[in-house]
C-alpha cells in the first residue's frame, strides 16, 4: 500500500499520540488536531488521504465535521472513519448515515484498525481511479463530439468548394455544346468558356491535391529533397509568375532581395509552393491598390524569406490559430469571405516542418501582415 497521509482528530492527546505511533508504524504519515475547528482548516489547507474523527469533542464535534466534510465539493470524496467510545449501533448507524466510510470503537483493537484502515485507502484510490477514468472518458466523448462537427463542417466545406468550380466547368461546357447545337460557336466566345474551364479545372485539381498533399504529410509519405535553393532567384521567379496576376487587379509586387545573396537547402519545389500559397493569400485577402513584398535576408546564422502585405491585417485572437487546418481568420471588422477551405496555410506548416524550417506569422489589423519561412536559424 502507498504511504498515506493520515489525519487524526481527538481531542485526547493520548489518544492522538497512540494512533500517531501505530499508524506511522505501518508507513503512513500522520498529522493531528485537538478539536473540530483546527481539523476543518488544516483540511481547506491540505486535504489528506483520510480522517479518523472522534465524535466526542468540545466545540465542533465529530458529526458537524463530518457532516461540513460532505456538504463540501472539493472534500467529499476523503473518506472519514469516526471513532468512538460510543458503540452503540444507533450511534454506528448515524455514522454511516452522515457518509462515514467506516466506524471504531474505542478503545482500539490494533488489529480491526489496521485491516479498517488499509480497506477505507484502497477503496478511496479504486475511487479515484474510476474519477480519473470518468473525466477521462468524458474527455474523449468531448473529443468525439468535436471531431464529429468538425468532421460535418468539414464535409460541407469540401463539398462546397470543389462544387463551385464543378459547376463553372459545366455550366461552360452545357453553353458550349448548346452554342453549337444552334451554330452560334465562335471562336471569341468558345476561347471564353473554354479560358473559363481551364481556370476551374486548376482551381478543382489544386484542392484536390492540397487534400492528398495534407494527407501524405500527416503519413509520413510526402517526398522531400533537400538541396541549395538561391531565395533571391526563387524571390524573382515567383515575383514574375504572379505579375500579370498582380497588374489585372492592381496590385504591385515588389521584391527585396538580400544583401550578398542566400541560399538555403530546401526542397525546391516545396519551398515554391510554400511562397506561391502565402503570395495567394496576400492577392486573396488585399484590397485593389495595395502592394505584395517579397523579402530576403539573412538572420541569425541562417536566411527567410518573408511574403508581407499591406491588406486588412489578421486579428490577433485568430493568430493562434491561423495554422491549423480548415481554419479561416474572417479579415478586419468580422467580414467573412469565403477562400477555400484553409488548406494553404496548413500545407506551408507542413512542408516548413518537413525541411527544418520554421514558419511564423506576424500581423497588425489596418496595417498589414508577414509571413516568414526561416532557415538555419536559432529560435
Amino acid at each position: 500500500m502507498e504511504r498515506a497521509r493520515i489525519l487524526i482528530v481527538d481531542d485526547v492527546p493520548a489518544n492522538r499520540e497512540l494512533l500517531s505511533d501505530f499508524l506511522e508504524d505501518l508507513g503512513h504519515q500522520t498529522e493531528t488536531a485537538a478539536d473540530g475547528g483546527q481539523a476543518l482548516a488544516m483540511i481547506s489547507e491540505a486535504p489528506p488521504s483520510l480522517v479518523l474523527l472522534d465524535i466526542a469533542m468540545p466545540g465542533i464535534d465529530g458529526y458537524e465535521v463530518l457532516a461540513t466534510l460532505k456538504d463540501s465539493e472539493d472534500h467529499r470524496h476523503i473518506p472519514v472513519i469516526m471513532i468512538s467510545g460510543q458503540g452503540d449501533r444507533e450511534h454506528v448507524i448515524k455514522c454511516i448515515q452522515e457518509g462515514a466510510e467506516d466506524f471504531l470503537p474505542k478503545p482500539f483493537d490494533p488489529s480491526l484498525l489496521g485491516a479498517r484502515v488499509r480497506a477505507s485507502l484502497e477503496r478511496k484510490a479504486l475511487r479515484d481511479r474510476e474519477q480519473a477514468l470518468l473525466v477521462e472518458l468524458q474527455t474523449s466523448l468531448e473529443a468525439l463530439r468535436v471531431a464529429e462537427s468538425s468532421r460535418d463542417a468539414l464535409t460541407n466545406m469540401i463539398v462546397h468548394d470543389l462544387n463551385s468550380p464543378l459547376s463553372v466547368i459545366q455550366m461552360n461546357a452545357e453553353m458550349l455544346a448548346l452554342r453549337l447545337s444552334m451554330g452560334t460557336l465562335h471562336n471569341d466566345n468558345a476561347r471564353g468558356s473554354v479560358e473559363k474551364i481551364s481556370d476551374a479545372s486548376e482551381t478543382l485539381a489544386r484542392l484536390v491535391q492540397g487534400i492528398l498533399d495534407i494527407a501524405r504529410f500527416e503519413g509520413g509519405q510526402m517526398a522531400v529533397t533537400l538541396a541549395l535553393v538561391d531565395l533571391d532567384l526563387l524571390a524573382r521567379d515567383l515575383a514574375e509568375s504572379f505579375s500579370y496576376q498582380a497588374d489585372e487587379r492592381g496590385f504591385r509586387i515588389e521584391v527585396v532581395p538580400s544583401d550578398g545573396g542566400a541560399s538555403v537547402f530546401a526542397d525546391d519545389s516545396l519551398l515554391r509552393r510554400m511562397v506561391q500559397n502565402l503570395i495567394s493569400n496576400a492577392l486573396k485577402y488585399a484590397v485593389g491598390g495595395s502592394y505584395v513584398r517579397i523579402m530576403v535576408e539573412t538572420r541569425g546564422g541562417g536566411a527567410a524569406i518573408l511574403v508581407s502585405d499591406d491588406g486588412p491585417g489578421i486579428p490577433e485572437k485568430a493568430l493562434g490559430r491561423i495554422f491549423d487546418k480548415y481554419y479561416q481568420a474572417a479579415p478586419q471588422g468580422g467580414q467573412i469571405r469565403h477562400f477555400g477551405i484553409g488548406l494553404g496555410l496548413v500545407f506551408c506548416r507542413l512542408a516548413a516542418d518537413a525541411q527544418g524550417a520554421r514558419l511564423t506569422v506576424e500581423s497588425t489589423v489596418g496595417e498589414g501582415t508577414t509571413f516568414a519561412i526561416a532557415f538555419g536559424e536559432t529560435p
